[in-house]
């Protein structure tokens, strides 16, 4: 992610904002800061997180942008800088929780975008900003629901239900759910509830922020209150 300077900075308007590598979670191509910041028109820009480098170009963390979850954040530790809708920057720790609703069943949704979270019980759901996800990238086959929705993945009624190793950029209006295949509570949840035709809901909240526009999750911060910090993960510099 970048953080983006608009505006006239010798009268202090300034904006800043996250921007994805190629507007991508997945991006193999590791889009550089420089082609982010003359793409959007920015005065400057930072890397604003960890990614996997010369990989899968993912970003480690959770991100937000324009208000849209395009990685839902994890809260490991206390270095999530925050932008809200009144413009208010903070440093918080933001944490996700949601639910999945078909009918009368319901289950924890685990993240937005997170692949790796498709084990065991958890349950992650995809969205077209997760970008193409290749064999070496989703590590293993995975249980993949899919449908179509109309408020950005909030209900979606499933038109498939397969297996696969690996996942397709998703077309605009196509969102999903991502578990495992193999035995487990997750996989088996969608199998034994979800089916073709019907439309499954989900809801999902931030706790720890309100109207977060813009969100880039780091694992720990240097300074804090203008001191050197040691945060909870014993990071210090």
């Amino acid at each position: 992610p970048v953080e983006e300077l608009d505006g006239d900075l010798m009268n202090t308007n300034v904006s800043v904002r996250a921007v994805a590598a190629d507007d991508k979670v997945v991006n193999p191509a590791d889009e550089t800061i420089s082609s982010m910041a003359n793409r959007t028109g920015a005065v400057a820009g930072i890397n604003g997180g960890f990614f996997n480098i010369n990989a899968s170009g993912e970003p480690t963390d959770g991100e937000i942008i324009n208000g849209e979850i395009y990685k839902s954040p994890k809260a490991v530790n206390d270095a999530t800088f925050t932008v809200d809708a009144s413009g208010n920057v903070g440093f918080n720790k933001v944490t996700f929780s949601g639910s999945i609703t078909d009918g009368t069943n319901t289950h924890t949704l685990t993240s937005i975008n997170w692949e790796s979270d498709a084990n065991g019980d958890g349950i992650t759901e995809i969205t077209p900003r997760l970008g193409q996800v290749d064999a070496q990238y989703l590590g293993g086959t995975r249980l993949i629901v899919l449908g179509t929705s109309t408020d950005n993945g909030a209900n979606i009624k499933v038109t498939s239900i397969t297996t696969a190793d690996h996942l397709a950029q998703l077309p605009s209006g196509t969102y999903g759910l991502l578990a495992s295949d193999a035995p487990s509570s997750g996989g088996s949840w969608v199998r034994n509830t979800v089916h073709v035709g019907e439309t499954v809901s989900l809801t999902n909240t931030l706790n720890g922020g309100k109207n977060i526009k813009q969100l880039v999750e780091g694992s720990y911060r240097i300074i804090a209150n203008g001191a050197a910090n040691q945060d909870s993960a014993g990071a210090s510099d």
